[in-house]
């Protein structure tokens, strides 16, 4: 639930409960301390509703991602190294890809996870200089090709940040339709073959 519709939520519940409250103590003509008790009884009642509902999905990304990149040391990076793609989830296999790029000396930069508009890792082209905006897609497990859609995305979401060109990388395949669009957008597709001849082989030396 998304963080400013939850707070309207809460805000109208305290509202009622407060109204109900007001209501009983009017009609019943109780004593004044039972006002003091029933203004109190509301707020109880949000902060105990407010741990029961779900967090926001981009706060417990944003949480992950921090844990994780805030934990690059030399030890949590040998143990992304050392795992199998089958085994990582996303946030770890963009970290892979950014400790390639890194080994490559391309200045890589990983975006913040809740504002990354479609773009997960930077790194610079080094004939150019420019900057090369990438999406990565974790398909591993799921087999599950990357659609035309997600090479619209990457191809709008560079200009977010001042790139002039763009990638695509996958552990899985594209479709026939993404590669086309790709083709007229100018975007370099990355597929799973790339992903072991590259960043595997590369991983299996270190």
């Amino acid at each position: 639930m998304k963080k400013g519709r939850k707070s309207s939520l809460l805000e109208i519940i305290h509202a009622l409960l407060f109204m109900a409250l007001f209501y009983i103590w009017y009609t019943f003509s109780l004593e004044w301390y039972y006002l003091f008790v029933f203004m109190i009884i509301p707020s109880v009642v949000i902060i105990s509703i407010s741990g029961l509902l779900p967090k926001d999905s981009n706060a417990v990304k944003k949480s992950t991602s921090k844990k994780l990149h805030s934990k690059s040391t030399k030890s949590t990076i040998n143990d992304i190294k050392e795992k199998q793609l089958l085994e990582m989830n996303g946030f770890e296999f963009e970290e892979l890809c950014y400790q390639y790029f890194k080994s490559k000396k391309v200045n890589p930069r990983l975006t913040q996870k809740t504002q990354d508009h479609g773009v997960d890792l930077i790194i610079e082209d080094k004939e150019s200089g420019k900057d090369i905006a990438i999406q990565i897609k974790h398909y591993y497990n799921s087999n599950s090709p990357v659609s035309v859609q997600t090479i619209r995305e990457i191809d709008s979401a560079k200009k977010n940040y001042n790139c002039l060109f763009a990638e695509v990388i996958t552990t899985s395949r594209f479709t026939r339709p993404a590669l086309l669009e790709a083709e007229k957008r100018n975007i370099i597709c990355r597929d799973i073959e790339w992903v072991r001849n590259k960043i595997i082989k590369w991983q299996n030396k270190k």
